[in-house]
């Protein structure tokens, strides 16, 4: 339960750090790198995704970006962090943010909803067994608490949730 708390503490101190006010959407993420996913939000559509993975995993985060970000700059420091403590992530840039061609374009709160409930879906399906939490930042908190009891997940994180 300590370590639990620890390692909670330790994320939200790391996206502290990352808030910003005001400015654009920043640059894409342009070259694939070690762990660049695809993965397949609503309708199939596919979206730009990393993934950080455990060597023996224990649980999966669903990580979720927030507004003008994307999911390599919020989530690449603490997924390195809790992958080497046995917990694998998978961060997707939303559509309209990010590698996507839709960078730019507002999708709209329920294509973002229903493009969560599509890839936890799937985690769901490949990692059976293993624990899944969902981790929002700010737009991406405001997102899964929209999904609400559809969300196939066991546990859900909020950092400063957009609501």
């Amino acid at each position: 339960m300590a370590a639990g708390r620890s390692a909670a503490a330790l994320f939200l101190i790391a996206l502290l750090g990352a808030c910003s006010v005001g400015g654009g959407l920043p640059q894409p993420v342009e070259a694939p790198g070690p762990g660049e996913i695809t993965v397949a939000g609503a309708g199939g559509a596919p979206l730009a995704a990393s993934r950080w993975q455990a060597a023996e995993p224990r649980a999966v985060i669903l990580a979720l970006h927030g507004y003008g970000d994307h999911a390599e700059s919020t989530f690449s420091d603490p997924a390195a962090f809790w992958a080497e403590r046995g917990i694998s992530t998978v961060a997707y840039d939303q559509r309209g943010f990010g590698r996507n061609p839709s960078r730019g374009v507002w999708p709209g709160a329920e294509r973002l909803r229903q493009d969560l409930l599509a890839v936890a879906r799937e985690l769901r399906r490949a990692k059976p067994c293993l624990p899944l939490i969902v981790l929002g930042h700010s737009m991406g908190g405001g997102v899964a608490l929209a999904a609400g009891p559809k969300l196939a997940a066991d546990g859900l994180i909020l950092a400063a949730p957009a609501i």
